[in-house]
């Protein structure tokens, strides 16, 4: 099966269609950097992009790729794209789409300091690294504005993930996360800092050990339920361990999707987390 799929991508690339000079605009396969090729003026530039490529709301009327696990290898070598911009673990898809004459852009999806370099590879990919260094600039301004005083560093555990009606398979925000560093910048502090991974999965009695302050739960997709919120709520507040004077103070669940990719939002993410993490409470 493999042979057969080299074979069919060496023939792609032997009888290619559209000819490097010829090739004209980019896939990006990347839901954060779809999001800043629009941000710095790209937008016009895409011409395909990732089934999880929501954002902004131009992305609907592009063309779909496929995703991470499953992206259409075929269709992307066929499409007449310069460029195609990935996930730095797409390997097997980056070399086939170099073989094909397509330049590859590979980005990382993690911390702020994947996001830095995100930007300046795109507005080097586009030719708009004066528009990539503003942008850069203006996130880090936004980050730099939501700073919580010295002094107020509240203890934060963030649920990225978990089973959708129940406290099961709980997944928090790690080392090395976007969140992570988020929640450094605004003076805040992380209490899985020092976990094994950039998102690990926990029990309640892991959280109860680290006794935060605070804990944020992030539901962004479940904003189509209009009693997601007060689910998500009562399932914590029947658990027992959020109360004022218990293990864990307050609970604020979180439907945004502010947070689910670096970049033009993620100033604006810190802002929320600064405002939430500041006041407290639901």
């Amino acid at each position: 099966m493999r042979r057969a799929l080299l074979l069919i991508l060496a023939l792609h690339a032997s009888c290619d269609p559209h000819p490097a000079g010829e090739r004209r605009g980019i896939i990006s396969l990347v839901p954060s950097a779809t999001e800043i090729l629009f941000a710095i003026g790209a937008g016009p530039d895409v011409v395909g992009v990732s089934d999880y490529c929501n954002y902004p709301e131009d992305t609907a009327r592009l063309p779909r790729y496929g995703g991470f696990l499953d992206p259409s290898t075929e269709r992307i070598v066929a499409s007449g794209a310069r460029a195609v911009v990935l996930s730095r673990r797409a390997e097997k898809l980056a070399r086939a789409c170099r073989d094909a004459g397509m330049e590859v852009a590979t980005v990382g999806t993690d911390g702020l300091a994947d996001m830095d370099a995100a930007i300046e590879a795109l507005g080097a990919l586009t030719g708009r690294r004066a528009e990539a260094r503003a942008l850069r600039e203006r996130i880090h301004a936004e980050i730099e504005a939501s700073a919580i005083p010295s002094g107020t560093d509240r203890r934060v555990a963030v649920v990225v993930d978990r089973s959708p009606d129940a406290l099961k398979r709980i997944f928090v925000a790690g080392p090395g996360s976007l969140l992570d560093d988020l929640l450094e910048a605004i003076g805040a502090v992380n209490v899985f800092a020092d976990a094994p991974s950039m998102y690990p999965m926990v029990s309640l009695e892991g959280i109860l050990s680290r006794r935060p302050d605070l804990l944020i739960d992030l539901r962004p997709f479940a904003r189509s339920a209009p009693s997601a919120r007060a689910s998500a709520l009562a399932l914590w507040h029947g658990s027992g361990i959020v109360a004022p004077d218990g293990p864990v103070g307050a609970v604020h669940v979180l439907e945004t999707t502010d947070f689910t990719v670096h970049g033009p939002r993620t100033g604006r993410a810190a802002g929320i987390l600064a405002s939430i993490v500041h006041g407290g409470g639901e």
